[in-house]
This record gives structure tokens, sequence and C-alpha cells, in this order.
């Protein structure tokens, strides 16, 4: 079930639509809370496509504030990452 969800979920990081991006960053730091969620989104390749997506939602030109609580999400998550044996 894990292979199939992750990828699916790292692809909404991207979709056009802010609700749909600010709920797979609440649900990725969700799983960041506990050792095997962060074990997971490490594995999937998902921390690296949560770094692009938060570097090209906060970068200087693309900055928007309806985009905040997108990059707040992504940001706890990279937070509970760093706390996480897999780490970043």
């Amino acid at each position: 079930m894990f292979d199939y969800a992750f990828p699916n979920l790292r692809d909404l990081l991207e979709d056009a639509e802010l609700p749909v991006r600010e709920a797979a960053a609440w649900a990725f730091q969700r799983l960041s809370i506990n050792d095997d969620g962060c074990q997971r989104i490490v594995q999937s390749g998902c921390a690296e496509a949560m770094i692009d997506s938060f570097i090209k939602h906060s970068n200087e030109k693309n900055l928007q504030g309806h985009d905040a609580i997108y990059l707040i999400h992504l940001l706890e998550a990279f937070v509970n990452l760093t706390f996480s044996d897999m780490g970043i």
C-alpha cells in the first residue's frame, strides 16, 4: 500500500489547486511525527520532492500569501524529519 500511496502523495505537492497541495503537506507533516513515517518519507524520495516544492513556492518571485499554510506544513515536516534517525 505504501509503495502506491507515497508517489501519489508526492505528486500532489505540485497540484494546481492550493487546497490539494495543503492537504498533501498536512499529510506529510502528520506522517513525520513518528519515526516510521519519517522513514517512509525518506525511503520513498518524498523528502527531496518536499524540498523542491518548498523552494519553488517560497522563491521570492513565486511567494504568495495564500501559500503560507502550505509552506508552514512543509516546514513542520522538515523539523520533524531532522529529529528522526533517517533525517534529511
